[in-house]
């Protein structure tokens, strides 16, 4: 409806799109409606391809060896990572469906002569310009994409082995820049960041019905507006709260755990730890929307969890022994450990540590080691360091890139000092 200037706020046109425009407009996002809605991506409709009646013929017949080439490309990708990294452990069908994306991102930015649907992909690897992929897979994955540059360029120019080589092949010119899109993806993985990001090439849209153009401009305009829209019709039509169920799943296994270890030993040593582990530095690790939620599902968790240790939990298998009374007690304050840090947001609230009794460990071996490792815990830390600076030049890119960008601005500021009274120009007082 945007397209026809029905949003609200908007600055109103004298050219008002096409109500086919508009039309076209919500079956694109009714298509992703129904996809989200069946969670089956089998009810995908069939793909309608863009019109390129007006492009060069050169530009068509790169864009159809990228299409056609896609098997082969996917599948020497894959054979490059079995063989290059020995089989690392990796999931063939994600890496199949990826490359895909990636190839039909590169056929669209070949068509159009931009980089748009390329940088996407690059930005796919990133959920708030904080890396996605894990710390020793970005090189190997890095790597992987130079091959794909490689790859892609030598299918544009039909040297690729197994390709169709009927076709009239690219020149190197063009080989080049269909690899450069390919480098766009891997320098921002290499980077972990994305401070390189070439800057954005608008598509050529000169043959464009004019109507279309306004109407993508239209919703351009108003992207905050429709996204206060949706957002607040979730909030409004809507209970939810943003959660992975996968790892809801594993983040209980681990309280439960925990609980468990403390119910047998005593004290609260391993639930408190895990309760610490939703701050870092004393910054909450979770999004603050989710915390009260959070807290209060731990706190449920604990009361579950004490009348699971009485038997009173409807439906639990019984067992001839249950807890008493005073177990069930520790079990919900277990819980409330949890509970009073999330609520309060703060580590403050997690109480004072109960270490576990081990009165009953007659030969004091583990008691001994244990105490062994609590007198030289500043030592094996320190070692850890030393071994992942010396063994892999670890450099945490952007905490560098941030300070760097700082010690720059000081440095300027510092050239900049002038004190007139005492006619003095320059200082190193803020550096």
């Amino acid at each position: 409806q945007t397209v026809l200037g029905h949003t609200r706020k908007q600055d109103m046109s004298s050219l008002t799109a096409r109500r086919e425009i508009a039309a076209e407009a919500k079956e694109l996002a009714m298509m992703v409606a129904n996809i989200a809605d069946d969670n089956n991506p089998d009810n995908l409709p069939a793909r309608v391809e863009p019109f390129t009646n007006w492009m060069p013929a050169v530009v068509k017949t790169e864009k159809d060896k990228v299409d056609n080439a896609l098997e082969t490309l996917v599948t020497s990708m894959i054979n490059f990572i079995s063989s290059e990294y020995n089989g690392i452990s990796y999931p063939k069908e994600k890496c199949r469906r990826d490359v895909g994306i990636i190839i039909d991102a590169l056929s669209h930015d070949v068509q159009y002569w931009t980089n748009y649907a390329t940088r996407l992909c690059a930005n796919m690897y990133f959920d708030n310009a904080t890396s996605v992929l894990p710390f020793d897979q970005r090189t190997q994955t890095a790597d992987f994409y130079v091959e794909m540059a490689e790859v892609v360029a030598n299918v544009v120019r039909e040297l690729q082995s197994g390709q169709d080589t009927s076709g009239t092949p690219a020149t190197a010119t063009e080989a080049e820049w269909v690899a450069d899109m390919v480098r766009i993806i891997e320098e921002m993985i290499r980077r972990d960041g994305l401070d390189a990001l070439p800057e954005i090439v608008e598509p050529d849209t000169s043959w464009v019905e004019a109507s279309k153009l306004w109407a993508g401009d239209v919703i351009d305009e108003n992207l905050n507006e429709l996204a206060d829209d949706v957002t607040d019709y979730i909030k409004d039509n809507f209970t939810i709260v943003d959660y992975s169920k996968a790892k809801c799943r594993r983040d209980s296994g681990y309280i439960l755990d925990a609980m468990s270890w403390d119910l047998n030993y005593g004290g609260n040593l391993a639930s408190r730890w895990n309760a610490d582990f939703y701050y870092w530095n004393n910054e909450l690790r979770i999004p603050e929307n989710t915390r009260e939620a959070t807290a209060k599902s731990y706190r449920q968790l604990g009361k579950i969890v004490s009348d699971v240790v009485l038997g009173k939990y409807p439906g639990q298998t019984m067992r001839p022994e249950v807890g008493a009374e005073e177990q069930s007690q520790q079990a919900y304050d277990l819980g409330m450990i949890f509970y009073n840090a999330l609520f309060y947001n703060t580590p403050k609230a997690l109480g004072p540590t109960k270490k576990p009794d081990f009165g009953w460990e007659e030969d004091k071996q583990f008691k001994f080691a244990k105490d062994i490792l609590g007198n030289n815990k500043t030592f094996l830390q320190r070692e850890v360091q030393r071994f992942i600076t010396s063994e892999y030049k670890f450099i945490d890119l952007p905490k560098t890139y941030r300070d760097a960008g700082n010690l720059i601005k000081i440095l300027a500021n510092d050239f900049r000092f002038i004190d007139p009274a005492l006619n003095v120009e320059g200082s190193d007082k803020a550096t």
